[in-house]
């Protein structure tokens, strides 16, 4: 029996391009997984969490380990109450993951007939640093208490940071042969609307914070 002819294959270059657009919002509320809260969810799954007293609350080392830092610095608090409540000066730098701004954008597709979010998993990604952190800019950081219910029903309350005024210069990357980049900061523009980021947005509480727009370019 003769082998069966081999035939040549032509791997086409994908259309890959890049462009590069800025947001900005009022309010973003950070609550980044601490390496403490971690260990637990490590410790309970594993069997070898021991059960003893609570431990004793820390809010500023809640608020701070809350942020997503790009860069390390020293936080000053400006604030005259005990728990550092307040405005708080930080000289390092703060970011916010790039797969959670390319989650709000494919979040986005809902609102959008054509469009589909399996189509823009596959077909955009946001640049990031090396831990995969977006550099935000921003005038103020606040350390913020807030009261929430946890899985038990027991209420209790969290320390985290407040990034207000901010903005973020992004570089997305996507496939050309399936969307466009104006298709893009469309779905951008209506993420930062209807989905937004960090925590109390619109897309998972149905909050207020989050919310985000696309800076006109020229």
């Amino acid at each position: 029996m003769a082998n069966p002819k081999v035939e040549d294959i032509t791997i086409r270059p994908l259309n890959t391009k890049s462009f590069k657009v800025s947001i900005y919002g009022d309010t973003m509320i950070q609550n980044q997984m601490s390496e403490k809260t971690k260990k637990q969810m490590i410790d309970t799954q594993m069997g070898t969490k021991k059960v003893g007293k609570r431990e004793k609350k820390d809010p500023k080392a809640d608020f701070e380990n809350s942020l997503h830092i790009v860069k390390s610095g020293k936080f000053t608090y400006k604030s005259s109450n005990n728990l550092g409540l307040g405005e708080v000066d930080f000289n390092g730098e703060v970011g916010f993951p790039a797969y959670g701004v390319k989650r709000a954008i494919v979040d986005s597709a809902r609102n959008v007939d054509g469009i589909t979010m399996t189509l823009l998993r596959g077909a955009i990604f946001i640049q990031g640093n090396e831990d995969d952190l977006v550099k935000l800019n921003y005038k103020k950081i606040i350390m913020r208490e807030d009261p929430v219910v946890v899985s038990n029903g027991r209420k209790d309350l969290r320390y985290r940071g407040e990034l207000r005024d901010w903005d973020a210069n992004l570089t997305i990357e996507y496939n050309a042969d399936v969307i466009s980049a104006e298709q893009i900061v469309n779905l951008l523009n209506i993420a930062g609307f209807s989905t937004g980021l960090g925590e109390m947005r619109p897309g998972k509480t149905g909050g207020n914070y989050g919310r985000f727009k696309v800076k006109e370019t020229k």
